[in-house]
């Protein structure tokens, strides 16, 4: 790629959420407010949250990708009402969601993209997998979903449904921060794979194979305006934002709070 005039493209910033849905497992949910496309199943009590979240800048200028992953536990009020940032995908969809981002990192969102657990398991095999180093042994077990995670720790080649089952696993010692980090860590090597030259003729096809799975208002002339800027990532540099903020403990329940002001400081310096 040469000089950023040659790059075709406009900077933009992405909301990517990974939602608990699980059909196969449980069929409680309520999916009256972010799957309403979704046909066929009834309106139960179980909501679809974000369980995992990250905010993508592309940045042309400075011909570098930002990475940051916010808390699904940040603590939002909405209306007097104490709740979490990924609740909120379950009760009011994801365009709301990108209005609170907005207010929490002063990033205004254009495309927003969210996959299911099942659904991501079937994209990464549709790429036939992904090279990827699992930085420690996982094993865990829940019986009401009959789940069981076990993954030892070094370089794997790692289909989707292992690779799903690696960025679910959640019992570290320092909480959900190692999960958030390994999930923008496997992002950026999805994003490897993804734009690696080889795949750029094949672009259009991957993008119609792919967007049965992801609710997403990134269109097919979306992918044709900005293709340059995003298989240039292999050539940009590639930094991480981390969520300013701490836990707290709120009528029994820990959020993060989020330092907002500092956070809007933070971003400001890409866009």
């Amino acid at each position: 790629v040469g000089a950023d005039d040659e790059i075709q493209g406009q900077s933009f910033t992405a909301l990517l959420l990974g939602t608990d849905y699980q059909p196969d497992i449980f069929d409680d949910y309520d999916v009256t407010i972010p799957n309403l496309s979704k046909e066929g199943f009834p309106i139960k009590a179980r909501a679809i949250t974000a369980d995992t979240i990250i905010l993508m800048r592309v940045d042309l200028e400075d011909r570098t990708f930002v990475f940051s992953s916010l808390p699904s536990n940040t603590h939002v009020n909405y209306q007097g009402i104490d709740t979490t940032l990924g609740s909120l995908y379950a009760e009011y969809g994801i365009e709301y969601m990108c209005d609170i981002v907005l207010s929490l990192t002063g990033y205004r969102v254009d495309y927003y993209a969210a996959v299911s657990i099942s659904d991501f398991s079937a994209i990464i095999d549709a790429f036939d997998g992904i090279s990827y180093t699992v930085p420690t042994d996982m094993y865990y077990e829940d019986s009401s979903e009959g789940l069981i995670i076990d993954i030892s720790k070094g370089s794997k080649a790692l289909n989707g449904e292992e690779a799903m089952m690696m960025l679910r696993y959640n019992q570290y010692a320092n909480g959900n921060a190692s999960r958030m980090t390994l999930a923008v860590d496997f992002l950026k090597a999805l994003m490897k794979k993804m734009t690696n030259a080889k795949y750029l003729t094949q672009a259009y096809s991957f993008y119609g194979q792919l967007i049965q799975y992801i609710d997403t208002n990134f269109t097919e002339g979306d992918l044709a305006k900005n293709l340059d800027l995003i298989f240039a990532y292999p050539t940009f540099a590639v930094e991480d934002i981390t969520y300013p903020g701490a836990s707290i403990l709120l009528d029994g329940i820990t959020y993060f709070e989020p330092n907002v002001d500092e956070a809007v400081s933070l971003y400001k310096a890409y866009r």
